[in-house]
């Protein structure tokens, strides 16, 4: 129950607490509002609430439909970056599997499947061009202004006995451009992966893309929280030559490129904290390749495990940090999931 009244512009801003605003963006705040027949959808369940007990017993009730869901969020929240997940679902309908020191390939995988169909069924206005920089992901000449699709495989987080084998694909997108994430999102809907190689997976085992609103794994990445840890290594925009002050401002401006401008403290080491998660070391101690593959462009760059703690906000996922966080590289988990 509560009140309400409609208030001139200059009352509404003298208000006290918090304003929330409807919002076309991921948010992980969303509540039921009425539509066309709510009032006597309302009446007749309450009418059946009470017969619901007679000489017969108890009579279970319909479920109640006439509603819609709206996202809310804070006035003074950063939007979220909107994302759609999908499961990779074999056809004898169990999750696939896949190693997540691979995540570079499941992500190009996904990127490839992408490319196809936007080239096949782009949305409107959108020419080839826009294919080859949003979708594929090439830099033009103004790189400052650069924007994409990026293509997150998620490790399996968020409690005790997780693996951390990749078993969904989260694509996500700047704020302004959700209505080109949900045409591509149709698309991909269904469709199977194409390996390069087909012992990727077991035989006749390829998975499908299947969209899903999201689940347990899904919010460890997504849910607000004021302190984030990194599942996947950081890759720095630079070379720290080992120093810590270069390291501290190359973290810097991969949060500021990321978006992330709330006031927040961060550390950071070679070892997530996430124990099944590999190190941000390139080699071993024999000097052997370790850890995750990264493209060949990123393989000079200093990676680091992350941990955020915002001061003043909670922010919400996904957060994808550093140079490689088109490819999955430098996404973030909440304290939660530990």
């Amino acid at each position: 129950m509560g009140n309400a009244d409609i208030l001139e512009k200059e009352a509404h801003g003298l208000l006290h607490g918090e304003q929330w605003q409807p919002t076309q963006l991921s948010s992980n705040n969303v509540l039921r509002v009425p539509i066309d027949g709510t009032l006597e959808a309302l009446k007749t369940r309450h009418q059946a609430f009470l017969r619901r007990i007679d000489e017969r017993g108890f009579l279970p009730q319909d479920a109640f439909t006439q509603f819609k869901k709206i996202a809310y969020c804070r006035s003074g929240d950063s939007p979220n970056r909107p994302f759609v997940v999908f499961e990779l679902m074999t056809d004898q309908g169990k999750l696939s599997t896949y190693p997540q020191r691979k995540l570079m390939k499941m992500a190009g995988m996904v990127r490839h499947l992408a490319i196809n169909a936007m080239r096949k069924t782009p949305p409107p206005g959108c020419d080839a061009a826009w294919v080859e920089q949003y979708v594929a992901g090439h830099v033009g000449v103004e790189k400052g202004s650069h924007r994409q699709f990026s293509y997150v495989p998620l490790l399996t987080v968020g409690h005790g006995h997780g693996d951390q084998l990749i078993r969904r694909v989260l694509i996500t997108c700047p704020a302004a451009n959700v209505a080109w994430l949900n045409h591509l999102a149709s698309q991909l809907n269904g469709e199977r992966l194409a390996p390069e190689n087909q012992c990727e997976f077991e035989e006749g085992k390829i998975p499908r893309l299947l969209r899903i609103s999201g689940d347990a794994v899904t919010r460890c990445y997504t849910h607000a929280s004021k302190i984030w840890h990194s599942v996947t290594p950081v890759i720095l925009p630079g070379h720290d030559d080992h120093k810590r002050a270069k390291t501290r401002k190359l973290i810097q401006r991969a949060l500021t490129d990321s978006g992330i401008v709330e006031p927040c403290e961060f550390e950071w080491s070679a070892v997530s904290r996430f124990p099944k998660s590999f190190s941000a070391h390139k080699t071993d101690r024999r000097k052997q390749p370790a850890g995750y593959l990264r493209p060949d462009h990123l393989l000079s760059q200093t990676a680091v495990h992350l941990t955020l703690r915002f001061q003043e906000t909670k922010p919400a996922g996904p957060l994808i940090l550093g140079a490689g966080r088109h490819y999955g590289f430098g996404i973030m988990a909440n304290a939660l999931s530990e």
